[in-house]
């Protein structure tokens, strides 16, 4: 009896191993992210080779980092990522609210790359906007990694170009 205790005790420790060692990205400043929910390995930041918007329009462009797989990806039906028009810009002192919004009437991400988190707006008409994420759990608001501000202001103005850097969420 003694020995089927001591059997299970250790297959349970080499469960325990096996589970705890799935792989895990460390970011700089000591988030860990996971790779199975569409991020990467933080890579140097460089342009993206990205086609222009057109005349007027602003083109958007950053990497996604999801911190918790729990709140799940931004792919599949209604997900991703949205600019959602905002009156006008929010002050940080402002409390973080997620507007109602027609999902057919802002800009979705026209790029996303589930691998790499990489993903880039194009066509972006002048105006105030706040970032969201939509997933299967629900939407979520945008926050700089860098920073650490949430993305509820970005002013956008025509023919411009706009790096976001990393971001994150929730």
């Amino acid at each position: 009896m003694k020995k089927m205790g001591n059997r299970h005790l250790i297959f349970c420790v080499l469960l325990f191993i096996l589970v705890s060692c799935s792989p895990a990205v460390e970011v700089e400043n000591g988030i860990t992210v996971s790779p199975l929910v569409g991020t990467s390995p933080v890579s140097p930041v460089v342009t993206p080779d990205l086609p222009d918007s057109a005349p007027g329009k602003a083109t958007v462009w950053g990497t996604l980092l999801v911190l918790d797989p729990m709140f799940g990806a931004p792919q599949g039906e209604g997900g991703g990522l949205y600019l959602v028009p905002v009156e006008e810009p929010l002050s940080d002192s402002q409390e973080l609210v997620i507007p109602d919004f027609d999902m057919d009437g802002v800009p979705k991400a026209g790029k996303l790359d589930s691998t790499t988190g990489e993903f880039a707006f194009f066509d972006v008409p002048p105006g105030n906007y706040q970032m969201l994420v939509i997933t299967s759990v629900g939407k979520f608001p945008i926050r700089s990694t860098e920073t650490k501000q949430w993305l509820n202001s970005l002013v956008i103005e025509s023919d411009q170009r706009v790096d976001l850097g990393r971001v994150q969420f929730p």
